[in-house]
């Protein structure tokens, strides 16, 4: 088979969720299939180390582009260029117009759910705009789709009934980065971050969804029990805090939250595993990446109970409703003290996270792959057997 995969930001230099899964995807494919023949089509970037050509893998470097265009006008060129018998979209959109049968991975429908046209930068703007018009057209296109997570397979085809017959779950998982057993505790200072024990790890965000005011909230509430306790908040700036409390907090008051700007992934382990808890209350989640991530290095978690956190951490972490502060603060503070709590969420934390790997999800999709050539090979043939009557 000649398969084609889109991975349009792979080589940028700040990757988040879908760039991470796209690129652990694509690793776990060159590991399992030796025998099909790949062309991986990427926005040509600088950055290059997370991904190498082998003999059956290779990289299509595309110029650069607003996406849009790049998208729907420069990969549906290139694409043309190989004789592809199908191509894997892998970040929700996918041109409009194309000859050969395709795949999409749909991670979430949430930017339906917002309309969010107003809010967040210009970039922002036009970027849910761009999928609030192609998504739907797209996976009524497209031959098969896959996402991240039951909860989320069961939204998608409530928002789209006609997705029922050609959607599947194909779980995303942890990274090689936290397969690792060579990275012991530091319980001590983290030079580079100039970070001393003990602290609670967010990963901030200041979109609501991912609740960093009320993950704030809850812990300014316990934080006299716990004066030396810190707040550590990747990906936000501390600005964004002050504006986000507003004039329910003063600047005073904020002392002990620590904002990082952007982490890069190959550090974010060290700060999950010196972290005395981890926080993932968001609102609505498709997967919730971080919740494994912090599995994987022996952090205990509170994250929500809603969505589809319950069905990814299974009893592995405290859930709370994370709409209610008193009720985050009280887990928080159950971490805290309840050293035999912590053990036990460990210890299962631990052991659910070996159920999520990137090779099973692999491992699916090929065979997905298969099941489309054979699909598409049998009406060749059949088409074939017409004209030869």
């Amino acid at each position: 088979m000649n398969i084609g995969i889109e991975a349009q930001r792979l080589f940028r230099k700040k990757k988040h969720g879908m760039d991470i899964v796209a690129a652990e995807l694509i690793c776990a494919l060159q590991k399992l299939d030796t025998e099909n023949n790949y062309f991986i089509f990427v926005k040509k970037n600088k950055y290059k180390g997370i991904i190498k050509e082998t003999p059956n893998f290779k990289i299509i470097e595309i110029p650069h582009a607003p996406y849009p265009i790049w998208e729907q006008i420069l990969l549906p060129l290139f694409i043309r260029k190989y004789k592809l018998d199908f191509i894997h979209f892998t970040a929700n959109t996918a041109p409009l117009f194309l000859s050969i049968p395709f795949l999409v991975t749909l991670h979430d429908v949430i930017f339906m759910e917002t309309f969010n046209f107003v809010k967040g930068s210009l970039y922002q703007r036009l970027g849910n705009l761009y999928r609030w018009f192609i998504v739907p057209r797209i996976i009524r296109k497209a031959n098969f789709v896959g996402t991240v997570s039951n909860t989320e397979k069961n939204i998608a085809i409530d928002r789209f009934p006609f997705l029922t017959d050609k959607i599947q779950t194909y779980y995303n998982a942890v990274g090689r980065l936290y397969q690792s057993n060579g990275m012991e505790p530091n319980y001590g200072k983290i030079d580079k971050y100039n970070i001393n024990e003990p602290y609670i790890l967010a990963l901030g965000s200041s979109d609501p969804r991912k609740n960093t005011k009320n993950i704030v909230k809850a812990f300014l509430t316990i934080s006299e029990e716990f004066p030396d306790l810190k707040l550590v908040i990747t990906d936000l700036e501390r600005s964004v805090i002050y504006k986000m409390m507003g004039k329910e907090r003063k600047k005073d008051s904020l002392k002990n939250i620590i904002t990082l700007g952007y982490v890069p992934n190959n550090q974010l382990p060290y700060l999950y595993r010196n972290a005395r808890l981890f926080m993932f209350p968001s609102t609505r989640e498709s997967f919730g990446i971080p919740v494994l991530e912090a599995m994987a290095c022996g952090t205990p978690l509170i994250t929500s109970n809603i969505t589809s956190m319950p069905e990814i951490v299974d009893d592995a972490a405290i859930k709370v409703n994370p709409f209610d502060v008193n009720e985050i603060s009280e887990a928080m503070r159950v971490l805290l003290t309840n050293n035999s709590f912590r053990k036990e969420l460990i210890l299962k934390g631990t052991e659910r996270v070996q159920f999520f790997s990137y090779e099973l999800t692999a491992k699916k999709w090929i065979e997905c792959y298969k099941s489309l050539y054979s699909e598409k090979y049998k009406k060749s043939t059949e088409k074939l057997s017409i004209k030869t009557l």
